[in-house]
C-alpha cells in the first residue's frame, strides 16, 4: 500500500486573522474532506495535509514519484486548488522531501 501523499496548503490572506473562526475552519475540514484530504495540522497561513494516491488521481491526475509520502523530486508548480477550496485557500504544493540533519551534515574533511 502506498503511503498519503503528503500536501501543504497556504491559506488566503484573509484567513489570517479574525475571519479565521470555528465556522470557517469548519467549512475547510468539511470541503477537504468532501474531497478526501485529510488535515494533518493548522498553522497561521498553512496547512498541513495527506491525501491518498487514489484521491490524488481523482483530484489533478497521475501521482507523482513519492518517498514516504513525500515529493520525490521537487517541483515550483502548485496543484490546481479546487472549486470547494478556492474560498479559502491560495495555492496546494506538495510537500518535498524533509532534509535531516544527518543527511545534510558536511563530509569530514569539511571541518
Amino acid at each position: 500500500m502506498q503511503s498519503p501523499i503528503k500536501l501543504q496548503l497556504v491559506l488566503h490572506p484573509w484567513m489570517y486573522g479574525a475571519q479565521k473562526n470555528s465556522a470557517t475552519v469548519r467549512e475547510i475540514e468539511n470541503a477537504l474532506e468532501g474531497l478526501g484530504i485529510a488535515i494533518t495540522s493548522w498553522g497561521h497561513a498553512t496547512l498541513s495535509s495527506q491525501i491518498s494516491a487514489t484521491n490524488y488521481a481523482r483530484l489533478w491526475g497521475a501521482p507523482p514519484k513519492i518517498s514516504a509520502g513525500f515529493q520525490f523530486e521537487t517541483s515550483d508548480e502548485s496543484l490546481h486548488v479546487p472549486a470547494a477550496l478556492s474560498t479559502y485557500v491560495e495555492s496546494i504544493a506538495l510537500c518535498p522531501a524533509h532534509i535531516t540533519f544527518d543527511s545534510a551534515k558536511p563530509p569530514p574533511s569539511a571541518y
